[in-house]
């Protein structure tokens, strides 16, 4: 995952820069970031909480939170 995120973040830096950058390309790997994300903090959840409830707020504001970049 750590390998994913350093490239997001490159891919990034390159288009604030002001290189030619796919927009699509950036879309796929900062949603690939926020499920991924989304993932990981639910295995830290308790047993009594409700991963969908989890998954059905967080995903899409992780969403709303990557579009804003």
């Amino acid at each position: 995952m750590r390998h994913k995120m350093a490239l997001v973040v490159l891919v990034l830096l390159a288009l604030f820069l002001g290189y030619d950058i796919d927009r699509a390309i950036v879309a796929m790997l900062l949603g690939g970031s926020v499920v991924g994300i989304a993932y990981q903090l639910e295995k830290k959840l308790p047993f009594a909480r409700s991963s969908l409830l989890w998954k059905a707020l967080f995903i899409p504001a992780g969403f709303v939170a990557a579009y804003s970049l």
